[in-house]
């Protein structure tokens, strides 16, 4: 829907634009301020993998608060939860293959629509010098957005069932495999009378990120049990509040499972994302494509910034002069008059 507003308000009535542009100030700014953008993306490619940092972060986080609030609003209404449920249950089993046994996914939603668009950019800009066909193969940028909001709604869902369960039900593991988790556990009270237990019960998100780490390194999971924790009935009567659902051991076995699911499609993309170097590659080709095409448009238009810049700054002091800025006669004839000199000059 955005990209549609943005197509029929702003671009379809404007083409073509031919190149070199005539730069306002605002729009040098734009054009100056995607350029960094890409040298930032190159920089983050080619130096080794590090933690964002923490106030970029928080900068980009801040950006999308009003769209993830809608998203959470619209998934946690009654009559859309479930179907949202098995909407994410149904899709993860059905990209299984191209997520977690290929690389499809990956090179369907991020790699090929930006090696066309990038492509079309660069013969717009060097052969035609100007840019026209760009826009009508836009849209195709739907496609990224696509595959962007697809695993954003696996980890948030992955987040979501987890947090519903972790409070109603044990998960047990043989000791020999849990205690390579313990470190990951916080620390006990230490008891004289303290016995190995054959089993150790494991937090539900600790057992997903421990269960889907050796799936992707051993290719299977280790053995575990799982029940539901015991309620007192009488506690729930006494306070007139509604009983919790009791599952079986099936239906809880079955939610696990589909968050490993999850889990593992997750890890899946952002291990492609991060180590694989053919990805790596056509990533850095791709952005460093992209900056090369903006950064000739940025040099080729800079010198009609200067003239437009004038104009621009005469036209906001002249405009502050009138004493009724929003007359139409005043304003009609100063529009009026800046024509007149801009054209004789």
């Amino acid at each position: 829907m955005l990209l549609g507003f943005i197509w029929l308000r702003f671009i379809r009535s404007r083409l073509p634009k031919e190149i070199p542009l005539n730069f306002s100030l605002l729009g040098f700014l734009i054009v100056f301020y995607i350029c960094l953008i890409y040298i930032y993306i190159l920089i983050s490619l080619l130096r080794k993998l590090k933690p964002m940092n923490p106030i970029l972060k928080e900068i980009i986080d801040s950006i999308f608060i009003p769209l993830e609030t809608l998203d959470h609003y619209l998934k946690h209404l009654s009559y859309l939860n479930k179907t949202y449920k098995q909407c994410i249950v149904f899709l993860a089993y059905k990209l299984n293959y191209f997520l977690a046994q290929t690389n499809m996914f990956y090179y369907a939603f991020e790699i090929f629509p930006r090696i066309l668009l990038v492509t079309v950019l660069f013969t717009d800009i060097f052969g035609y010098h100007e840019l026209y066909y760009i826009y009508k193969f836009l849209l195709i940028g739907a496609f990224i957005l696509i595959g962007k909001y697809i695993i954003y709604a696996f980890k948030y869902a992955k987040e979501d069932f987890i947090g519903s369960l972790q409070d109603q039900l044990d998960i047990f593991m043989a000791f020999e495999h849990a205690i390579r988790v313990v470190d990951l556990l916080p620390p006990e009270e230490e008891s004289e009378d303290f016995d190995i237990p054959e089993t150790l019960i494991i937090p539900l998100k600790i057992f997903i990120d421990f269960q889907t780490t050796t799936f992707i390194t051993q290719k299977e999971y280790y053995s575990y049990m799982v029940f539901q924790n015991c309620y007192d009935d009488s506690y729930y009567t006494e306070k007139n509040l509604p009983l919790p659902r009791k599952f079986t051991t099936k239906e809880l076995e079955g939610r696990i499972k589909n968050i490993l699911q999850l889990s593992l499609l997750v890890a899946h993309y952002d291990l492609t994302l991060n180590t694989n170097r053919a990805v790596k590659t056509l990533r850095i080709l791709i952005f460093l494509n992209y900056l090369i095409c903006w950064l000739y448009i940025l040099l080729m238009s800079f010198p009609s910034l200067f003239y437009a810049s004038f104009w621009e700054l005469w036209i906001i002091f002249s405009i502050q002069d009138i004493e009724e800025p929003f007359s139409l006669t005043d304003l009609t004839f100063t529009l009026f008059y800046i024509e007149n000199i801009i054209n004789n000059t």
